[in-house]
């Protein structure tokens, strides 16, 4: 009888609480005629760019932030400091050529935390799956001076949907109808993998046990790679679409763990291309001109913060 007697009394507290018609209009107001978010988008994405933490493409967009924080009214806007995070990274060059059996350039970018080539460095591909300590060993002695594919070719996607698609009204009266629109965890899509690393077994847990040895690993694979004198590490984009190119960190940014040798993620069917030369015997000549940089001046990131400060709670706060 409780709950009957809630459920009754429902829309007579509805109908005494008092909207401010005024305040909502107002809002939609500056949502539709005054909204600034691809303005925003716009810096953060074509002027300021990649953010990797640690980066000066960082520490640029935060100040941006905090300055267009000052100008929107917004009460101590300021970079609040947090960490020790570890090292910085930033790539300031990167150029990519197969120059032989025809040349081609090469669509890709310098995973972060790896060093540079110290000037253009030419080298004969080879594919060197090393996922194992027997693998390491089946290697040693191989390696030095070649540049080292770290994956098995990755088969591409083919692209049969289009990437956008405008719901019906149909479709839409049926999304709200379904019981549970999210039936499906997001956890339950595959989380990629550190290149080079075997690929986690059906059913087993991912926790921090599992990182932790996958960490070691890389750690012992990079210090591996640099000892036997390899020249550029290669991993294909771990997402298997033609055109953008997705990339993890090929070293860390602890300055106590080893720094691999310069390393590349590099655009899927030119992964596979290169590859397929090697697995048919005709020689194949890369080159590579990166140059980054190590930031060692603060081991410390920061978080952008401001405050909306409130009128009648101003004591109470929300995030």
């Amino acid at each position: 009888m409780k709950y009957l007697s809630l459920f009754l009394l429902a829309p007579l507290l509805l109908a005494q609480e008092k909207v401010d018609l005024y305040t909502a209009n107002r809002i939609k107001a500056e949502e539709f005629q005054n909204s600034k978010v691809m303005e925003n988008a716009f810096y953060l994405a074509d002027v300021y760019g990649p953010r990797l933490t640690g980066s000066p493409g960082l520490k640029a967009a935060a100040e941006w932030a905090v300055r267009r924080m000052t100008e929107w009214g917004l009460a101590n806007p300021g970079m609040e400091k947090w960490g020790p995070f570890g090292r910085g990274w930033t790539c300031v060059h990167f150029a990519g050529h197969q120059k032989e059996p025809q040349y081609s350039p090469l669509v890709g970018f310098a995973r972060p935390w790896t060093p540079g080539t110290n000037g253009p460095v030419s080298g004969e591909p080879i594919l060197a799956v090393l996922r194992t300590d027997a693998d390491l060993d089946k290697f040693k002695g191989k390696l030095k001076g070649k540049i080292v594919l770290l994956e098995d070719p990755r088969p591409l996607v083919s692209e049969t949907e289009p990437d956008l698609k405008r719901y019906t009204d149909a479709e839409l009266a049926a999304e709200m109808l379904a019981p549970d629109p999210s039936p499906r965890s997001p956890f339950a899509n595959p989380i990629p993998l550190i290149p080079g690393q075997p690929p986690r077994p059906a059913g087993q847990p991912f926790g921090p046990e599992a990182r932790e040895a996958r960490e070691k690993f890389r750690d012992k694979l990079n210090q591996f790679l640099t000892d036997e004198g390899v020249l550029v590490t290669i991993a294909p984009s771990y997402r298997a679409t033609s055109g953008i190119v997705f990339g993890m960190s090929g070293g860390s940014y602890d300055p106590k763990k080893p720094v691999p040798p310069p390393s590349v993620a590099l655009e899927v069917e030119q992964y596979n291309r290169i590859a397929r030369l090697i697995d048919k015997k005709i020689p194949v000549t890369l080159e590579f001109d990166i140059q980054n940089k190590f930031l060692d001046d603060t081991q410390d990131s920061f978080t952008v913060t401001g405050e909306l400060p409130g009128t009648t709670k101003k004591d109470e706060l929300v995030m």
